[in-house]
């Protein structure tokens, strides 16, 4: 289990055509500096209005046409935002695998990409009978078994879903339930904010080794118990949106920054 996402291409592409309540004014002038230009400039003259009003004026919720010049030129940035993500997690998966035959030899097996899932995006779905535009930020899509093809190895089981904690607590790979149907098929794409917040220091001598690439072994900090992440997959189970079906304790966490 591992996250990677679009990087700075997507947290550039989401200042380009949104506005970001939680930006400081001093921020949105340093922004503005190259949004301005960018959305004056490009598509035709006559959409200036719309494209102020839909990109740079703070409202707090804007609705975009989808089928609109403006609405279209939205949806591609996005998916390409979208593609970089899942190709940069194709790279990623690469790495791995030439980290393990460096250690290993070239006879090492190739690891699989056995579940993709994204979560930030905008996507046209079925919900019940209704064709809607479904926009999740820091949330996964849930598909149950009535959702999945009779042809998909998940037709039984549903899609998995990816319950991450942190690099110092428990994770859990579910799968999808049908109470998915309440909430859109989205749940929340992990539950490392509950990990941290609460789980206890375990006294067992199990500790988390922090490295930087720079400064080497720079603190060892005791692993967590399981009661934040737990907590979170409860709730999923109790809710009937997804089901616990494995525990994963890692062995290693590499965390990037841009």
């Amino acid at each position: 289990m591992y996250h990677a996402d679009s990087g700075l291409l997507g947290a550039f592409v989401g200042r380009l055509y949104a506005h970001r309540r939680k930006n400081t004014w001093r921020g949105r002038l340093y922004e503005w500096r190259i949004k301005l230009p960018f959305q004056l400039r490009i598509g035709s003259p006559s959409r200036v209005f719309y494209r102020v009003n839909y990109h740079i004026a703070p409202h707090r919720l804007v609705t975009i046409p989808a089928d609109s010049e403006e609405g279209q030129r939205t949806l591609l940035a996005l998916q390409a935002a979208g593609n970089y993500a899942y190709a940069n997690r194709l790279a990623v998966l690469a790495a791995l695998r030439d980290a393990l035959r460096s250690v290993w030899g070239a006879d090492c097996d190739s690891p699989d990409l056995l579940w993709d899932a994204p979560h930030n995006g905008i996507r046209r779905e079925i919900i019940g009978d209704r064709k809607l535009w479904v926009h999740r930020h820091n949330a996964v899509r849930v598909e149950p078994p009535s959702q999945t093809p009779a042809h998909s190895p998940f037709a039984q089981t549903g899609h998995p879903v990816l319950l991450p904690g942190s690099d110092r607590t428990s994770s859990y790979l579910c799968v999808a339930d049908e109470g998915a149907a309440n909430t859109l098929h989205s749940a929340d794409h992990g539950a490392g904010r509950s990990a941290l917040r609460l789980g206890r220091p375990l006294h067992n001598g199990a500790t988390t080794r922090l490295y930087t690439y720079k400064n080497g072994l720079t603190e060892m900090v005791p692993h967590l118990s399981d009661d934040g992440v737990d907590a979170v997959a409860q709730v999923l189970r109790a809710c009937d949106i997804a089901r616990p079906v494995a525990r994963l304790r890692p062995l290693a966490v590499l965390k990037g920054r841009s």
